[in-house]
């Protein structure tokens, strides 16, 4: 059974900003658990930086990755709730494969491992899924 996104631009842009609030979520709960000092000024740098790099980066995923692969979806006749988390994994994980690549032997290293990628994808595509749904639809 076919469904489709009454919103896929709303869900995209909702979606692209969950991946790097999540990111500092992971972090910060990260540090409070860990051997870490936590700090909230230290907390508050750490947001606004991963806002800063991690949000364009979101943005431009959502565009190159999210937006056809949910319009293909589409036009297959598979576009449902499992199917955008799964593309959200697999490109979340192609984003955090390309940033080790590239990044290797640089000064700044953004340090995002696969699985973290394709869970922060998932995340992103459950909340593209979620926002991109006409107003009173159930999740399927």
């Amino acid at each position: 059974m076919p469904t489709t996104l009454a919103h896929p631009l709303r869900g995209l842009r909702i979606g692209s900003m969950a991946a790097p609030v999540a990111h500092w979520a992971a972090i910060t709960g990260s540090a409070l658990v860990g051997a870490q000092r936590f700090s909230g000024s230290q907390s508050s740098r750490d947001f606004i930086m991963i806002v800063l790099i991690g949000q364009p980066i979101a943005w431009v995923v959502a565009l190159v990755w999210g937006a056809p692969v949910i319009w293909w979806l589409q036009r297959r006749g598979w576009l449902a709730r499992w199917t955008v988390v799964l593309a959200g994994a697999v490109g979340g994980t192609l984003v955090a494969v390309t940033l080790g690549l590239a990044h290797v032997g640089s000064l700044f290293q953004l340090r995002l491992s696969p699985a973290g990628g394709g869970a922060l994808g998932a995340l992103a595509g459950g909340a593209c899924w979620w926002a991109g749904r006409a107003e009173g639809t159930t999740a399927r």
